[in-house]
């Protein structure tokens, strides 16, 4: 992509002054500029979906529950240099038990530890991971990436 073009013209009081040109942009400039602003808005739709789906379901887990750690699983992870935690939760809803087994993370969990799970008292089993709202942040973020590549 061509830059901006200045030319010094004369010279008053010491001072040279830039005159700036108009950035000239060709058809190929055109046409990627083009797409890239169209994906943009695509995704950056689809990602504000994901997070109003995010609070539609959110109107579904309409229970809080005490979980307890039963088990720990562990794994080092050697492109961040550290180890990386999953933890199994027990709880229990209306004297039926149910599980629940953590995404891998760098918190570190010890077995007896006590989580708030926010559950879908319909169905106890299904746990509030806020997965629509991680989908659309990184949605968005991708859209933020493809603007600015668009445009450099």
């Amino acid at each position: 992509m061509p830059e901006n073009d200045t030319v010094d013209t004369n010279k008053k009081h010491g001072k040279s002054k830039k005159k700036k040109y108009r950035r000239v942009y060709t058809e190929g400039d055109k046409v990627r500029i083009f797409f890239g602003v169209i994906v943009a808005i695509a995704l950056i739709a689809v990602g504000i979906h994901f997070i109003i789906r995010q609070f539609t379901v959110n109107d579904e887990y309409d229970m809080e529950v005490t979980a307890v750690v039963t088990s720990v699983s562990r794994k080092y992870d050697k492109d961040e240099d550290k180890y990386r935690y999953r933890a199994t939760y027990e709880y229990e809803v209306r004297g039926q038990k149910y599980n629940y087994v953590s995404s891998w993370s760098s918190t570190h969990y010890e077995k007896g530890d006590q989580m708030l799970l926010i559950v879908n008292s319909d169905n106890p089993g299904e746990v509030n991971n806020y997965k629509y709202l991680t989908i659309g942040a990184f949605i968005i973020i991708v859209a933020v990436f493809v603007l600015y590549f668009t445009f450099h």
